[in-house]
């Protein structure tokens, strides 16, 4: 419960800190007191400074002309760093005319002075301990340029920003035909980006030390392409254009291309997202066909995505895929490439006993997102208000024992969980992309599937949908977890969801 009182007056900054204990006393922070940073090596001299002046200025703090001088009597910040904590942990002690910063990082100097500032903007800080470190190492969100067709650069920008004052570390961008392609500019609408956007979004997650993932669909989500004249003769089906033929030769070439104007675009990225969701006309023209009657599905979507994949892994680049077609047609998964981080998604599971869960294997026109007929009457007081929303817009009722088949169960049962049929355990897919080899992302969102709360996003579903995936992300120790979003709302709805994310991520 976060009240008035100085011991609780942690509770208001976001992520909570893991440790915090006051004495009740204050120090105010004035035009007197100055920052004594630690000595770096030129590499980290400049990110220093700019660190130094953004603090000097926001807190009103005297402004040292040379960086290790103090010219004034006053208090004191001080800054160190202590290659004994983690890169993004740090501690601060807090005392009449010292406040001390130990951080394992200067990113980490950052991350305690942002919880100093949103303790007291005013400078009124509580005397004690803070000790504090995340739980996750990638915590992340979704900027979707593709959904958000109102979001421009300004406010794009201004979303990394404020992610970042939260301790967030990574973003994971879309863009669709928002994205300034050079080489295919048929595909440019009236709110596709310019270049220098994209520079001002490279140079700005520089700036804060943020990780960018961008994202580009590799087979379907390619409406913008496959509907124009021009690519017709990579279309995987004419009467559903989203999805390019993985069997045409000129698909790759294609692909390949669009990729490397995202790799230059966006120097030094680490991962690639490539998507790879929701291809659902897989096998429909001829030649797919032929291949799925001999060899099936997943096979011919794993042998095109490993395709896509060694292309940027030939750059140093890591791929990411989503998990729902891998999930959905897993014979042919174990000839997946081990190198592709698997990204996990599920929008609808709000605790870490569930009473439904997704079961996209062998179903065979049965339903997917289902529930046990036990839940009809058996147990059904012992559902939440939320559980019991979320069932009634999403969720079948169906006999989980006679309904899963013997080849899902010998495939995924051991993953359910001990309450199974009853309860299943939440994200129950992770431990088994571990045990094939994967690491993973959790994929949690904050605006996504259609229903809503009293005309708004249904934040009532969505935050707790991100708490449960991180805590599902610490347990199994995966890479960590970005939140994701969708639709065209206004940019500003998502900001609720960021906070979320930067909460539960760094682990409450």
């Amino acid at each position: 419960m976060i009240t008035a009182r100085v011991t609780d007056k942690h509770k208001r900054v976001v992520p909570l800190p893991k440790i915090a204990s006051f004495d009740g006393e204050f120090v105010q922070l004035n035009s007197h007191w100055s920052i004594k940073p630690m000595s770096v090596d030129n590499e980290e001299s400049q990110q220093l400074q700019r660190l130094l002046s953004i603090w000097q200025s926001k807190l009103g703090l005297y402004q040292n002309k040379l960086l290790l001088e103090t010219e004034k009597d006053g208090g004191s910040i001080q800054w160190f760093t202590d290659l004994s904590l983690g890169k993004e942990a740090y501690r601060i002690d807090i005392k009449e005319g010292k406040i001390s910063l130990a951080a394992g990082s200067i990113k980490a100097i950052n991350y305690g002075m942002q919880t100093l500032w949103q303790m007291s903007p005013d400078g009124l800080i509580p005397t004690g301990i803070i000790e504090d470190q995340p739980s996750l190492n990638m915590r992340g969100f979704h900027i979707n340029f593709d959904s958000f067709r109102q979001m421009d650069i300004q406010e794009a920008l201004y979303s990394i920003e404020k992610a970042s004052e939260m301790k967030l570390n990574t973003i994971l961008l879309e863009y669709s035909n928002r994205f300034p392609f050079s080489n295919y500019k048929g595909m440019a609408v009236n709110t596709t980006l310019k270049s220098e956007d994209v520079q001002l979004i490279c140079k700005k997650a520089k700036e804060l030390d943020m990780e960018i993932i961008p994202l580009q669909q590799t087979i379907g989500h390619l409406e913008y392409m496959v509907q124009l004249d021009a690519y017709q003769n990579i279309r995987e089906n004419g009467n559903s254009p989203a999805q390019i033929c993985p069997m045409n030769p000129e698909s790759l070439c294609v692909i390949k291309d669009l990729l490397d104007e995202i790799i230059q675009a966006h120097p030094g990225i680490r991962y690639l997202h490539l998507g790879g969701d929701e291809a659902r006309s897989m096998g429909q023209c001829p030649s797919c066909r032929e291949k799925v009657e001999k060899l099936g599905i997943s096979e011919l979507y794993v042998d095109y995505m490993n395709a896509v994949s060694e292309y940027i892994l030939s750059k140093g680049i890591t791929p990411i895929i989503w998990d729902d077609m891998l999930c959905a047609h897993p014979e042919a998964l174990d000839k997946l490439d081990k190198r592709i981080v698997i990204m996990y998604w599920d929008y609808w599971t709000v605790s870490k006993n569930s009473p439904y869960f997704i079961a996209r294997y062998d179903r065979q026109g049965k339903p997917v997102q289902v529930a046990d007929t036990g839940w009809t009457d058996q147990w059904k007081g012992e559902l939440t208000d939320l559980e019991i929303s979320v069932m009634k817009t999403f969720i079948r009722q169906v006999d989980l024992k006679e309904n899963l088949s013997k080849s899902f169960m010998d495939l995924y049962g051991k993953y359910l969980g001990d309450e199974f049929p009853k309860r299943i355990k939440a994200y129950p897919y992770i431990e088994f992309y571990q045990d094939k080899g994967f690491k993973v992302i959790g994929a949690p969102t904050c605006l996504g599937n259609g229903d809503d709360y009293h005309t708004l996003p249904n934040y009532w579903r969505f935050i707790p949908n991100i708490k449960t995936a991180a805590e599902r992300c610490m347990e199994a120790g995966t890479i960590g977890m970005i939140a994701t979003s969708w639709y065209n709302y206004h940019p500003m709805m998502f900001h609720l969801g960021i906070g979320a994310t930067a909460q539960y991520t760094w682990g409450v």
